[in-house]
């Protein structure tokens, strides 16, 4: 196959290659993909009401650490650092 000129091999290749990724892009969005149901996990257990209470406490407290520890480096008192030296025209 012989083309006249350079340009419209270049015209003729992207041509091909337009047609060949809209296939892909098409072929991929039409397709309809069922789950298979053997595949579902079953329903975890059911936590204990004390543990969820107890991972509320601690949660909490930690929540309230991280609050004081927030509002003590908020009172700190804050020292500039020194500026850096000049540099040395060449």
């Amino acid at each position: 196959m012989a083309f006249a000129s350079p340009l419209s091999a270049l015209m003729a290749l992207l041509a091909l290659g337009a047609v060949a990724l809209g296939g892909c892009a098409g072929a991929s969005g039409s397709m309809v993909v069922f789950r298979d149901l053997a595949d579902i996990p079953e329903r975890p257990a059911v936590t204990a009401r004390e543990a969820n209470d107890q991972a509320a406490q601690s949660l909490a407290e930690d929540r309230a650490r991280a609050a004081q520890a927030a509002e003590s480096l908020r009172s700190e008192p804050f020292a500039a650092p020194e500026p850096a030296p000049a540099r040395p025209d060449p």
